[in-house]
């Protein structure tokens, strides 16, 4: 449903382009404009560009959580499950999904 990563960040002159894997433009920011925070222009740019692998990195983290409260299901587990609810809301928000927390 989104644009595959990894993506990546060009700099021309007039602008910084976020570009997926397959070669097509993810987000351009203008960094030229004399109206913007161009600082702000370019984190933002670099949180958008990491978006897949933290997306990737979260979904790991979850199958990971999972696989452990199968074989414990009732022991101490790691992380507090709190977070994991925050995890899956986050995953579901960047894949336009409603969240399922269990």
């Amino acid at each position: 449903k989104h644009t595959p990563g990894p993506w990546t960040l060009t700099e021309g002159r007039r602008a910084v382009r976020c570009i997926g894997a397959d070669g097509s433009i993810v987000a351009v920011f203008d960094v030229l404009n004399q109206n913007i925070n161009q600082e702000h222009e370019l984190a933002n740019a670099r949180l958008i560009a990491a978006a897949p692998a933290l997306l990737a990195a979260l979904e790991e983290c979850i199958v990971v959580y999972e696989e452990r409260r199968n074989r414990e299901p009732t022991g101490s587990l790691w992380p507090d499950p709190n977070h994991i609810f925050h995890a899956r809301a986050a995953i579901a928000q960047a894949l336009g999904e409603e969240a399922q927390n269990d």
